[in-house]
């Protein structure tokens, strides 16, 4: 490539296309359930007014940065008044714009020790492994706040020296705000301002950013909460005071490890192997890596999701370790192969590069939703926003995070779940719409809860059936088992508070 400008368009277009496509390709995607209710339903709640309220919410323990973020995409589609079919890709695609800036860093970081076709082989290679195919386009703060970081450390260590203020101030100004966006990478983000601890002008530039960072977050929370730094003070006290995230669940410190072997099986060896030799270009990433991953491994509570900040900043370095051991490989091979050894390198290792990948991809457990059905319930809520005139839907023996919340159904009417509200049956008037699991639809046909319905249509595992007469006025409304108080006197494991709608 030529053009510097037609490089970097390439990166960015690498990052952008490997981050969006498979969310919005692949049938089995399943949102992640905290993407679903802790972003897409808070900007649902902004742009039309309604929407599941998670606990975090309620408690104040979440920022509403993330929600605003994603409700410029909903804007766009209220104003071109457009559905859930055209804003939930939208949203992937705004988020999928933070991969693509990771990726134009790798690209440029590897396009300095290996020009740029090395540089755009390892920006393939990192934007190719399977979290980055399958998170990077997502609206968590794991992955936006690991994509925020090391956009930091490419700005303060481009592999050059650094004498820009600009660029020191954006730095810091990105740490800190995935710092507030992931409170745990904290010490991570430490590492950039100590890291050459000696140099006092790049420890003050950094500062200034993250001083400006830290301003305009705490001026956003005191508009949108009560305080500044409010969401960061409430999840503190939430975790470590209350012990609330012990509710969820606990691991022990090893907890990590087995589950990174079920999902990457025997890839997670050269993975490993190849991001150590890509750490000799980038130890400060690398030991963000480690950092990121002790400390999480310390934490009781774990979920894989956790991990994603310090698997994202590993793949950088797996790609740079791809371009090196080609080099590495071909320079054993010139002896005997003379030319023909680099050619041969790079097809030895672009098979290991397909073989890791696509593996990855092809295999269930590198994550149960890749490959699982669980999307049928996703289109179950879909071809209930487009029916007429509906005044509530029920799901049978369904928990809420698999419905969509109303960033799916897009429709201002109660939702009910049966496995959270006893009165279920007896409120069934409430509702004109059902969704039943196909595998219980025998069991429910010998109950009074079909009285009067007609089967529409199934998708796959879920089938909709509704009645006609509209909804009487019962109130019955899903108790607020989200809600949170000092005691924890209401269960804080469900990720919402109310199905009513609600301003």
């Amino acid at each position: 490539m030529k053009s510097r400008t037609t490089f970097c368009f390439a990166l960015l277009a690498v990052g952008f296309l490997l981050a969006w496509l498979p969310l919005v390709l692949s049938p089995f995607t399943f949102p992640a359930w905290d993407e679903v209710f802790q972003v897409m339903e808070s900007a649902h709640r902004l742009v039309f007014g309604y929407g599941m309220v998670s606990w975090e919410f309620d408690y104040g323990a979440r920022s509403w940065a993330l929600g605003a973020v994603a409700a410029l995409p909903l804007g766009v589609a209220r104003h071109l008044g457009q559905g859930p079919e055209f804003y939930v890709p939208l949203i992937w695609a705004t988020f999928s714009l933070g991969a693509a800036g990771v990726i134009l860093c790798v690209g440029l970081w590897a396009e300095r020790f290996y020009g740029r076709l090395g540089g755009l082989a390892a920006a393939i290679a990192a934007a190719s492994w399977i979290d980055n195919l399958y998170f990077g386009g997502r609206a968590l703060s794991e992955v936006v706040s690991v994509h925020l970081l090391i956009g930091s450390v490419w700005l303060a260590e481009p592999g050059y020296r650094v004498e820009n203020r600009a660029r020191l101030m954006t730095a810091g100004f990105l740490a800190a705000i995935a710092c507030v966006l992931r409170l745990q990478l904290g010490p991570a983000a430490l590492l950039l301002w100590l890291w050459p601890w000696r140099d006092q002008r790049r420890l003050l530039l950094l500062s200034a950013g993250a001083v400006i960072a830290l301003v305009l977050d705490g001026a956003f929370d005191l508009l949108a909460w009560s305080y500044p730094f409010e969401p960061l003070w409430r999840n503190a006290a939430f975790n470590l005071w209350l012990g609330g995230g012990d509710a969820f669940g606990t691991a022990p410190v090893w907890g990590y490890f087995p589950e990174l072997w079920f999902r990457w099986g025997v890839s997670l060896v050269p993975f490993l192997g190849l991001a150590a030799l890509g750490a000799r270009r980038l130890p400060l990433l690398a030991a963000m890596s480690l950092l990121t991953f002790a400390v999480h491994a310390v934490i009781p509570h774990k979920e894989y999701r956790f991990l994603l900040p310090a698997i994202m900043m590993a793949s950088v370095l797996w790609g740079l370790g791809l371009v090196e051991a080609t080099g590495w490989l071909a320079g054993l091979l010139r002896a005997r192969m003379g030319e023909k050894a680099r050619l041969l390198a790079a097809s030895l290792m672009g098979l290991l590069w397909l073989g890791l990948s696509g593996g990855n991809v092809l295999t269930p457990n590198s994550d149960p939703r890749w490959s699982a059905d669980t999307t049928s319930v996703l289109e179950t809520t879909l071809a209930i926003s487009r029916l007429p005139a509906i005044c509530g839907v029920g799901y049978a023996n369904m928990f809420p995070w698999y419905s969509g919340g109303y960033t799916f159904l897009h429709r201002p009417v109660p939702m009910y779940f049966s496995v959270q509200q006893d009165n279920f049956f007896q409120s069934q008037k409430a509702y004109d719409v059902l969704v039943l699991r196909r595998e219980d639809m025998d069991y429910y046909r010998a109950t009074p809860l079909l009285d009067g319905y007609t089967l529409l249509q199934c998708y796959r595992d879920h089938c909709v059936w509704r009645r006609q007469g509209g909804c009487s006025d019962i109130r019955t409304s899903p108790p607020r088992l989200g809600e949170l108080n000092a005691e924890l006197s209401h269960d804080p494991r469900y990720p919402y508070a109310e199905g009513i709608p609600r301003k």
